[in-house]
């Protein structure tokens, strides 16, 4: 009983430190070639955002690439949270978030469900007001 003790808790510390070591790659490690560093519009929004609680998400569309700025409000106010989608040349394709036409919601919807998401690309976490 006494060998297995520590066998298994380096077990469970591997295992935890490997889920550690995942999650840091996708969220937290920088790029070397984040498209934030190299994009200029997209720097711009960053710098505007950086004291905001938001992130940037990178997709993939029917061949073409897409950045998801999402802004979060308030704290406890969901709904206004806003997603702009934004076509690789800056400009807006759409803007989603709390109350939506029918005719958003389905074009958000349909962007959600064909986009590939390639993870986060940039975050920023001040405490919300």
């Amino acid at each position: 009983m006494r060998k297995l003790f520590p066998t298994g808790i380096i077990l469970i510390v591997s295992l935890l430190l490997a889920g550690c070591k995942s999650y840091d790659h996708i969220t937290k490690n920088p790029r070397k070639d984040n498209p934030v560093d190299k994009i200029g519009w997209l720097k711009e929004v960053t710098e505007e955002l950086k004291d905001r609680d938001c992130s940037v998400t990178l997709w993939e569309l029917d061949g073409k690439t897409y950045y998801g700025v999402n802004v979060k409000g308030p704290e406890k106010s969901y709904d206004m949270d806003r997603t702009t989608i934004y076509a690789a040349d800056g400009s807006v394709y759409l803007v989603y978030g709390g109350l939506m036409t029918p005719p958003l919601r389905e074009k958000a919807n349909a962007f959600k469900n064909k986009a590939v998401y390639r993870g986060v690309i940039w975050e920023s976490n001040p405490p919300r007001k």
